[in-house]
């Protein structure tokens, strides 16, 4: 009896555990969700400069002798 008892409370904290790891999955899904924006912004801004550095370059090029 004593085993079975024991059994159940391992039980017991292996769902407190599983429930805490799912929490905190969810924390670090949130957290990367949020990186990969940052990184999308990131690579829009750097895409929307290279027209504008493909005109600077041009542009020198045109204004030197």
């Amino acid at each position: 009896m004593k085993a079975v008892q024991v059994l159940s409370q391992q039980l017991e904290e292996s769902k407190i555990a599983l429930r805490e790891l799912y929490s905190d999955v969810d924390g670090i899904k949130s957290i990367l969700t949020l990186i990969q924006g940052i990184a999308d912004q990131t690579n829009l801004l750097a895409l929307n400069r290279l027209p504008l550095k493909r005109l600077e370059q041009e542009n020198m090029v045109e204004g030197s002798p």
